[in-house]
């Protein structure tokens, strides 16, 4: 059903159950707006078997763990998160929609490159996405003000898309364009063809959220942290 491919199922609305703090793992994975860590577990969970240790961090948001935060502000966790681990530490970050914009934004405007070993979006609204106005309208910025940050016009976006990418830093934009919440072309990285290590990734027929237990999906971000990145899905969609 189109509803549960793209906001469902109901259990990526619960808390995480890998907490911060667990060692120093391989990757950092940011759920996107509105929805618990349980939302990244099913990638963590595929992850580990391949030996690749993940966390979710602990949002903050609504009710303790919901992703509510703006962008600049969960970034800024994020960022001082990546510090804290040992100097010659590098870290993947996996972001989820608004997750990866948090992910950007830790690396380019908090400059922790040298922390981070890639970054990887996940129906990310890289370009903005007219999805949030309806959300503005009903009322949802009254418990947060984060959907103005992926409104095609915000200052976020703009300050995000300006600034530079770091050339050490892979970056690996997944999309579907059949993503209901994240409107084609959103998901992709306007500045692709600037930097040899930006890649946006073009996957068929997949919802906003069916993109997180997708087995393909999971496969090409694994193959991507363990070095063998899959090319297949590149550039072809317009």
């Amino acid at each position: 059903m189109p509803i549960i491919r793209n906001v469902g199922p109901p259990s990526i609305y619960l808390p995480s159950r890998r907490k911060t703090g667990a060692g120093e793992p391989d990757a950092l994975m940011i759920q996107g707006f509105g929805t618990g860590g349980r939302a990244m577990e099913w990638i963590g969970k595929h992850l580990e078997q391949a030996d690749i240790q993940t966390t979710v961090p602990s949002s903050g948001g609504l009710l303790g763990y919901l992703q509510t935060h703006r962008v600049a502000h969960a970034g800024a966790r994020v960022a001082r998160l990546l510090r804290s681990y040992p100097g010659d530490r590098r870290v993947w970050l996996i972001g989820h929609s608004i997750g990866g914009l948090i992910s950007r934004y830790a690396v380019q405007a908090e400059d922790t490159a040298d922390r981070v070993a890639g970054v990887i979006t996940i129906g990310t609204p890289h370009r903005g996405t007219m999805i949030a106005a309806p959300a503005i309208a009903a009322g949802l910025w009254l418990a947060s003000r984060a959907p103005f940050d992926v409104l095609p016009r915000s200052k976020i976006i703009a300050e995000l898309n300006l600034r530079p990418w770091p050339e050490d830093v892979p970056l690996i934009s997944i999309y579907s364009p059949t993503d209901l919440l994240c409107l084609h072309p959103a998901g992709k990285v306007p500045f692709e063809h600037q930097y040899e290590n930006v890649q946006n990734l073009h996957f068929k027929g997949l919802g906003h959220t069916e993109l997180l237990w997708n087995r393909e999906v999971i496969d090409t971000i694994k193959a991507a942290i363990l070095g063998r990145p899959d090319r297949r899905h590149r550039g072809e969609s317009k």
